[in-house]
């Protein structure tokens, strides 16, 4: 180590040239009392728990949604500030030679007649060739006639099957035109809030933006460090975060990201936290302070409401059991006065022949499948077990959540002006809703379920303050098929292993026939 250090020259320093010193009295206590001095002045190494941080609290995510095919806006369904769920509809692109174009596909899906009549010619020209044949084996007819029937019945045959080929080919066309309908409709990424409308309705959209959406829930926590606590910082690793403005509590977050390259000119690297923020309590784009916590546990996966009870494990419930049924018959009863040649029992007199009944059509209902390539699989497989398959698309209201309103408002004025005093009084995490079916109202909070729900409605009562909870629905399409066989003689086996292989989840119900159906039967 080079510098200006003076060191006093002693008399235990002084050595003659070509003396050694030896043994344990060798001469250099100035050498150690230079280095214990300088590990003395030495400033000690900075801990991550013992600093406090500055940091920046940002969306989780911000996505600029647009169309995946240009063309002119139809309506635009959100605004500024909306509420919006993931998969939500957001706005649709004018679609009407499209929806022309899945009308004339379905009804060319549709289409049966050409299969019908190919089965009638096969089956003619299978009677044709077993009449030659038996014709030919008693030498009534030549060889080439019977040559004939046999090209005619494999020509029947291909035909047939050229017949079915189209029928398939016709349904994927269908699945072709659907899935370009599909592309006019623009729904959302994510689960968050409008932060900006670029188009309205009427504009034309080719690469631009039509809304700006971000997801408030997490949140991410981005701070910049000194490199000296480089490897003290891992992901996993708990930090506090107290915001600046609008809440003065702290709040747990997770370490995410530990950036691997620092900064050489400010002697720096980022790391990145994970926030929750399930009821919307903590605004983004808003500066805060972060200070590391020493071995804290990892805080569980955000949630909006912890149901009571949920870790609690349950008693596994099965079906009861059955009691085991036996093929064994009981011994027969003979009378006391039975002697040695009536101990063989007569032989049971079977019932007189009945008539075969008429075979009716049997009909079926399979669903609710995922979506149209799954629904045109299966109808592919049941068609070839001789089904007649149609497809249904159905649209169900499932439940999305519970959101917490005040009581609508007359004006969007009073409803600025409470919003005004729901604010001065200390009410967090609020909305005003100036459009849609919730216009004139203040959001209060949106939970996954009511219990949370509750909650949050019964700490605003004992304030004073009236609200209401309602339910959140979504609509969500379901596929189903209607199958429809031309006699009872079906294997229920095979229809349960088919529907199996498409995945689990499908249910296969019993369905009334047309009544074209049984008065043809």
């Amino acid at each position: 180590m080079r510098g200006n250090f003076a060191v006093p020259e002693t008399n235990a320093m002084r050595i003659p040239q070509g003396q050694a010193h030896s043994g344990p009295t060798a001469p250099r206590p100035a050498a150690g009392l230079l280095l214990l001095t300088l590990m003395a002045c030495s400033p000690a190494a900075p801990s991550a728990e013992s600093s406090s941080f500055d940091c920046v609290i940002t969306p989780y995510a911000m996505v600029d949604v647009s169309s995946a095919v240009p063309g002119v806006l139809e309506a635009v369904h959100l605004d500024r500030s909306d509420p919006v769920e993931e998969g939500q509809v957001v706005a649709q692109l004018d679609s009407g030679v499209e929806r022309a174009a899945v009308a004339l596909a379905r009804e060319r899906a549709a289409m049966e007649s050409e299969i019908h009549l190919q089965e009638t010619s096969l089956e003619f020209a299978e009677r044709e060739r077993e009449r030659l044949s038996s014709l030919y084996a008693k030498k009534a007819v030549s060889s080439h006639d019977r040559d004939k029937a046999d090209r005619d019945a494999a020509l029947s045959n291909w035909k047939l099957r050229e017949a079915r080929d189209l029928y398939r080919l016709r349904h994927l066309e269908l699945r072709k035109a659907e899935e370009v309908l599909s592309k006019r409709t623009v729904l959302s990424p994510i689960k968050g809030v409008v932060v900006q409308r670029f188009k309205s309705p009427g504009e034309y959209v080719e690469d631009q933006p039509i809304l700006r959406i971000a997801q408030l829930d997490p949140l991410n926590v981005e701070a910049i460090v000194p490199m000296d606590l480089f490897g003290q910082i891992s992901a996993g690793m708990q930090g506090e975060v107290v915001p600046e403005t609008v809440v003065k509590s702290a709040y747990r977050a997770t370490v995410t990201v530990v950036d691997r390259i620092g900064n050489a000119a400010s002697g720096t690297f980022g790391v990145r936290l994970e926030l929750p923020n399930p009821e919307h309590q903590i605004p983004a784009g808003q500066k805060c302070v972060l200070q590391f916590v020493a071995d804290a546990p990892r805080v569980p996966d955000n949630s909006f409401t912890a149901v009571p009870g949920a870790d609690e494990a349950e008693a596994p419930v099965g079906p009861e059991p059955v009691p085991e049924v036996t093929d064994a018959e009981p011994p027969a009863v003979l009378p006391a006065d039975a002697g040695p040649e009536r101990e063989v029992a007569a032989a049971p007199v079977s019932p007189p022949a009945q008539p075969p009944a008429p075979e009716t059509p049997t009909c079926l209902t399979v669903g609710p499948i995922k979506g149209p390539d799954e629904a045109e699989l299966l109808a592919v497989a049941l068609y070839e077990q001789g089904f007649q398959v149609s497809r249904r698309k159905a649209d169900e209201a499932v439940t999305a959540g519970y959101i917490v309103l005040t009581p609508r408002q007359e004006t969007r004025e009073a409803a600025r002006q409470l919003e005004s005093e729901l604010r001065e009084s200390g009410v967090r995490d609020i909305l005003r809703m100036s459009r849609g079916s919730y216009a004139n109202r203040i959001s209060l909070g949106v939970f996954r379920d009511r219990t949370g729900a509750e909650r949050r409605a019964g700490d605003l009562e004992v304030l004073g303050l009236e609200t209401e909870i309602e339910k959140r629905t979504q609509t969500t399409v379901r596929w189903w098929l209607d199958l429809t066989h031309p006699s009872t003689d079906l294997d229920p086996q095979r229809v349960r292993e088919t529907m199996d292989g498409m995945g689990n989840g499908l249910e296969l119900h019993p369905l009334e026939c047309p009544a074209v159906l049984t008065a043809q039967s």
